[in-house]
């Protein structure tokens, strides 16, 4: 139980969202959802069942709360959260001293917008991209990437220290969101090599399991390999199944070569992941996650596996 009682707002009790939010209830801070169109705008059952409170709005939200929590797919969200014509902005009152934790996979650019607007209205703003997965989230072992100054960090331990055991100050506002991002390029790099690796022992008549085996303890094997070989192995019921959508890794390494290219960084290789992501999305289907990764790249065409 936590000594001091805070009054959280949450948006986006999703994959990684809702253990985060059970976590601080279960550290006993009051809680206020504002359900997302993700969720059919319902509180879902276990933060309902936990005594968790609901707002329609974000007006709403902003009335009740004394640190707000957003975990959504993108900026563009958190933006639509705030700046709506009934967002959390328009139920500010005048000095509420209200701080915003953005754990959204982000936008560095809108992410230091935000804290500027926020700045502008009495309130602070964290960038805190997460590290890790919902189990970890389960357990209190998530890492925080955080752009903001070193008081607004302690300041945000309050709540954070129920869900996450690591925070990594990466510097001013903007520069959590940059870091999950090129820490995100390793990820999916790794995923893309593993993948193809995967498809050439395919092609060459060798089982899965003998690469496995093969790459196990050398250079080159990483839990991320691990994950990608079990599900590779196992199939879709794998409970090693990482389910990261592939469209979230899009977006991230296109919004990463994006402010590469506006810090004059050229990332040759990731441009190349980036194309091959965007194939197995287009030939995989919507719903695919980065353990199909495989699958979807046999799906693209011969005549379209070419990258310029």
């Amino acid at each position: 139980m936590s000594d001091t009682r805070m009054r959280i707002g949450f948006v986006g009790t999703g994959k990684m969202g809702l253990p985060v939010c059970l976590r601080i209830r279960e550290a006993g801070h009051a809680i206020t959802v504002m359900p997302s169109p993700r969720t059919a705008g319902r509180l879902p059952p276990e933060l309902e069942a936990m005594g968790c409170n609901e707002a329609r709005t974000g007006h709403e939200l902003a009335t009740r709360i004394d640190i707000l929590i957003t975990c959504l797919p993108s900026s563009a969200e958190v933006d639509s959260v705030l700046t709506d014509q009934t967002g959390v902005f328009s139920g500010l009152s005048a000095g509420s001293g209200l701080l915003h934790i953005d754990h959204t996979s982000g936008d560095p650019d809108i992410s230091r917008r935000l804290a500027a607007e926020w700045h502008a209205r009495g309130g602070d703003y964290v960038d805190a991209a997460i590290s890790g997965t919902p189990e970890l989230a389960r357990n209190g072992g998530l890492k925080l990437l955080c752009g903001g100054s070193l008081a607004l960090l302690d300041r945000m331990q309050q709540v954070t220290r129920a869900y996450a055991s690591e925070i990594i100050a990466a510097g001013e506002t903007g520069s959590g969101h940059m870091l999950r991002l090129i820490g995100g390029l390793m990820g999916y790099g790794m995923a893309m090599l593993s993948s193809e690796a995967f498809l050439a022992a395919e092609a060459a008549g060798i089982a899965p399991d003998k690469l496995k085996a093969m790459i196990a303890g050398t250079g080159a094997d990483s839990r991320t390999f691990q994950a990608m070989a079990s599900a590779e192995i196992e199939g879709p019921n794998s409970p090693a199944r990482r389910k990261l959508a592939l469209a979230t890794a899009f977006k991230d390494l296109d919004t990463l070569l994006a402010k590469a290219r506006s810090l004059d960084c050229d990332l040759p290789v990731v441009d190349l992941i980036t194309q091959r992501l965007s194939q197995a999305m287009r030939f995989g289907g919507p719903d695919a996650v980065i353990s199909d990764l495989s699958q979807c790249l046999k799906a693209v065409p011969p005549s379209r596996r070419t990258i310029a």
